[in-house]
């Protein structure tokens, strides 16, 4: 009796990658992407006032996230700052998505997006989406520093996760400021998803046995899988069980370093 045709199994695993791969974000990624990014100024503390009083600060906040990676890029690495603006194709759709998220008559788009099942399958679309960002953002920025590997994981890290770097900042443009809140100090499950996703995107060739588009599925798969367990379960952050094991050691426990604040008082 023959064994199953590996070979063929593979073959069709390659196919799945480079089609993944070839895949064009605009407009069905896209949305999904724009669609979570207006929701968030909408569900952040003030949000739906601020669309009633002040629609164009509104917008220009929505817009920030909605561009948000490619904003902070283009500012790192000394590109034109209003170039992610220069997409009329993508600044209109995401216009539009603003627009039926704020004040489509009786609110029907913001629930219909909200209802769990869609908002899951949003959700789905969104973290494939963030997998292209992050290695859109490594291939960005190696084409201005071919050698810099920390600046391809940089930017490989705001592509995927610019609008929690972003989100202070819209906070300003509508007149609050929470510094306390932002990233560096509290880094998210995505952050810590968008930092491995670029250090392995930046590898050399030949170090994985696996390669770039079948790197770019698995990390979409991955991606997909941690966004639906932690939405729909109660578990933590997976990575805060290691993070516990290797911080400890190297950086010591914040405990002692509490304890012995409070014996010098």
């Amino acid at each position: 009796m023959e064994g199953p045709d590996l070979g063929a199994f593979s073959f069709g695993l390659d196919d799945l990658a480079e089609a993944f791969a070839s895949l064009s974000m605009f407009p069905l990624f896209e949305i999904a992407h724009y669609i979570l990014m207006c929701q968030a100024v909408r569900s952040d503390s003030g949000g739906l006032t601020l669309s009633r009083k002040h629609p164009l600060a509104n917008w220009v906040c929505c817009m920030l996230m909605c561009s948000a990676g490619g904003f902070i890029s283009s500012l790192l690495l000394g590109l034109p700052l209003i170039g992610p603006l220069s997409k009329t194709p993508n600044v209109l759709l995401a216009s539009a998505i603003w627009y039926v998220v704020f004040y489509a008559p009786f609110d029907i788009f913001h629930k219909v997006v909200t209802f769990p099942p869609v908002l899951m399958i949003v959700y789905c679309v969104k973290e494939l989406h963030r997998s292209h960002t992050i290695l859109g953002g490594v291939l960005k920025a190696r084409k201005v520093y071919s050698s810099g590997i920390i600046v391809q994981i940089c930017i490989g890290i705001v592509g995927g996760a610019g609008s929690g770097f972003m989100l202070n900042f819209q906070r300003l443009v509508r007149g609050k400021w929470s510094p306390e809140t932002n990233q560096i100090l509290h880094p998210t499950v995505v952050l810590k998803e968008c930092l491995i996703s670029a250090i392995l995107f930046t590898l050399p060739t030949g170090v994985l046995p696996i390669n770039q588009d079948q790197l770019l599925l698995l990390t979409g798969i991955a991606m997909v899988i941690v966004k639906v367990t932690l939405t729909v379960t109660n578990v933590g952050d997976p990575f805060k069980p290691i993070e516990n094991v290797l911080c400890m050691p190297i950086f010591g426990k914040a405990e002692v370093m509490a304890a012995e604040k409070k014996k010098k008082e």
